[in-house]
C-alpha cells in the first residue's frame, strides 16, 4: 500500500517584464518534479505591469503538459494598492512587487502547510520534496544563510552591511530568494502587518526591502537549510577558500558546502549577471540549454550581448571553474564521501 504524497505548493512573483526567467524557472521546476506528487504553482502578479494574458496562457500550458501539475496566476493588485504607502520606496532597487510574497496569509486565508517561495532568477536542479515535507514546527520559515556576523566582522566588513538593522543576538543573515514559509504561523502572527510597521521606521536603511524586514523580525524563527537549496555559483571560490579550514561556513559544515558546489538543488543567479544574457557564470550552460529546449533561443544563436572576445573569456572561466570543482571533489572525498 502506498501513501499519497502531500501536494507541493510553489510560489513565484513576477510582472510581465520577468516572464522569460519565470518561464525558465517553471520549466526547471516541472522537469525535476517527482511525478507521483501533485504540484500546485501559484504566480502572484499585478499592477500596471501584470503578466499579459498571452504569457499567462503559456505558463498554464507548460504545466498542463505534466500530469498532476497546475499553475494559478493570481492578481494581487488589490493588495499592492492597499499596501502601496507602506512598501513603496522610489529609492529602492526593487519594485513593490518584491513584497507580494508577504501576501500569502491573505491570499491563502484558509490554507495551512508549507509554501516554497522561489525568486524568478532561480533554476531548479532536483525535486523539492524535502522542502514540501519539512516540518517547521514553531519556526516561521526555512532559508539558506547568506552572511554571518563572524564572517563580516572578522574577514569582510562589507559582507555585514545590515548589522544595525538586526537584533544584536542575530548571528546570521538569510537570503530570501528561496524560502519555505510556515503558512499558518505567518498568518496567525500577522507577519505582513509587522513587516509593514518595521519598514515604515527603517525605509531609508533597509536597502534590501522585504529581505531585511524578514531577517529583522524572524531571525530567531529560521530553520537553516543546507546551501544546496539556494546556491549561487559565485560563492564557489569563497567557499573553497574558507569552508575546510573553518568548522562552519555561514552555519554549514564543510561537507555540506562541498556537496552544494558539486550538486546544487536550486541555483540562484542573484546579482547583476543574469543567465538569460551573456555571462561567464559557471552554471550558465544549464540555463542556456533550458532556453533552447523551450524554443526561447534558436539553434546557432547566442545569448544577447555575446561577442567572440566574450566567448573566449567564457572558455577561460570554464577551465578555471572546472579546476575549482575538481578541488571540491577532492576535498569531499577526503571527508569520506563522494558525489
Amino acid at each position: 500500500m502506498t501513501t499519497e504524497k502531500r501536494q507541493g505548493h510553489v510560489l513565484f512573483c513576477s510582472d510581465d517584464g520577468g516572464f522569460l526567467p519565470l518561464k525558465v524557472a517553471l520549466y526547471s521546476l516541472l522537469r525535476t518534479a517527482e511525478p507521483t506528487r501533485p504540484l500546485r504553482v501559484s504566480v502572484f502578479t499585478g499592477g500596471d505591469g501584470a503578466l499579459s494574458p498571452a504569457h499567462r496562457h503559456e505558463l498554464e500550458a507548460l504545466a498542463a503538459a505534466k500530469p498532476g501539475c497546475r499553475v494559478d496566476v493570481i492578481d494581487v493588485s488589490a493588495q499592492l494598492t492597499r499596501y502601496h504607502a507602506a512598501f513603496f520606496n522610489p529609492q529602492a532597487r526593487w519594485g513593490i512587487l518584491t513584497w507580494a510574497r508577504l501576501f500569502i496569509g491573505e491570499v491563502f486565508a484558509s490554507e495551512t502547510g508549507n509554501i516554497v517561495y522561489l525568486d524568478i532568477d532561480t533554476f531548479i536542479c532536483r525535486d523539492l520534496g524535502e522542502l514540501y515535507d519539512l516540518d517547521l514546527g514553531t519556526d516561521a520559515l526555512a532559508a539558506v544563510y547568506e552572511d554571518s556576523r563572524a564572517e563580516g566582522m572578522v574577514r569582510d566588513p562589507a559582507c555585514w552591511t545590515n548589522a544595525a538593522l538586526l537584533d544584536p543576538a542575530a548571528t546570521h543573515y538569510f537570503n530570501a530568494g528561496v524560502l519555505v514559509f510556515n503558512l499558518k504561523l505567518f498568518r496567525d502572527e500577522n507577519i505582513l502587518a509587522r513587516a509593514a510597521d518595521w519598514y515604515a521606521r527603517r525605509r531609508d536603511e533597509a536597502i534590501r526591502c522585504d529581505q531585511d524586514a524578514l531577517n529583522a523580525l524572524l531571525w530567531d524563527r529560521v530553520r537553516p537549510l543546507p546551501p544546496k537549496w539556494n546556491f549561487s555559483d559565485g560563492w564557489c571560490e569563497r567557499q573553497l577558500k574558507h569552508a575546510v579550514r573553518e568548522k562552519a561556513w555561514r552555519g554549514n559544515a564543510p561537507r555540506t558546502v562541498l556537496e552544494a558546489i558539486l550538486s546544487p538543488a536550486i541555483l540562484h543567479f542573484w546579482g547583476k549577471s543574469k543567465p538569460w544574457k551573456w555571462n561567464h557564470r559557471p552554471e550558465r550552460k544549464r540555463y542556456e540549454r533550458a532556453m533552447r529546449e523551450l524554443g526561447m533561443l534558436e539553434k546557432g544563436r547566442f545569448l544577447p550581448g555575446t561577442t567572440l572576445p566574450r566567448r573566449l573569456v567564457a572558455v577561460f572561466f570554464d577551465m578555471y571553474h572546472a579546476v575549482l570543482r575538481a578541488v571540491a571533489a577532492g576535498r569531499l572525498a577526503a571527508c569520506g564521501k563522494t558525489v
